[in-house]
This record gives structure tokens, C-alpha cells and sequence, in this order.
């Protein structure tokens, strides 16, 4: 099993530019494909103005990563997200809809 975890920078405080310079980080880690790179989300806060760094703090978040695929289609499978936050989660409703298809028999999902 495969876990990821993804990194989000957050405003402490309810400033606006607290909350623009955080929302300015994710939109960039994301822009990059590095919301799983803590290095990154680090180097995203001290890019930021030095009055700005004390109200952002860089929350994480694990992920089971799962497969999906219809029979006979496992070439066509696409990987996607399960949290592991301790609520419990419908893997083949997840499945379905990263696939973009129904619940069915012909659904089928794997850790990965």
C-alpha cells in the first residue's frame, strides 16, 4: 500500500494577505505538481514577504493512493485518493467517479 501525504500552506490568522499569500502557495505547488513535496511547500512560505511567514504554517494530510479500472480495461486505469482521517470512506464510490463511470460489477479497485 502506497501512502502519500499532500502538503497545504494555511493562513493563522484571518488576514486578508495572510489568506491571499496562502492561497498564492497552494496555487502555485499545485501549478507545479508539488503538493507532496514539504520542500517545496517550505520554500513556497519563505518566498513570502518576511512580515507574512509567521501567519502561514504548512498543514499535511495522508492519502491511501488506490487504482481503478472496468474489466478487461486495466491498461486504462487511473490512480486516485483515499484520506486516511479515520472516517471511513467508499473506495469503489471514489473509484467510480475518478474513473467517471457508475458503481458496477464491472468496477474494479486495488491499494496500490
Amino acid at each position: 500500500m502506497t501512502i502519500r501525504t499532500e502538503y497545504t500552506v494555511r493562513a493563522i490568522d484571518n488576514s486578508v494577505d495572510a489568506r491571499a499569500a496562502a492561497d498564492a502557495c497552494n496555487l502555485e505547488l499545485m501549478a507545479a505538481g508539488d503538493t507532496y513535496s514539504l520542500q517545496a511547500a517550505e520554500e513556497k512560505v519563505e518566498e513570502c514577504a518576511v512580515s507574512l511567514r509567521d501567519a502561514l504554517k504548512i498543514e499535511s494530510a495522508d492519502y491511501e493512493v488506490w487504482r481503478a479500472w472496468e474489466d478487461g480495461e486495466k491498461d486504462d486505469a487511473v490512480e486516485f485518493l483515499v484520506p486516511l482521517d479515520g472516517k471511513a470512506h467508499d473506495v469503489a464510490d471514489i473509484g467510480a467517479s475518478a474513473l467517471g463511470v457508475d458503481v458496477s460489477e464491472r468496477l474494479n479497485v486495488e491499494a496500490v
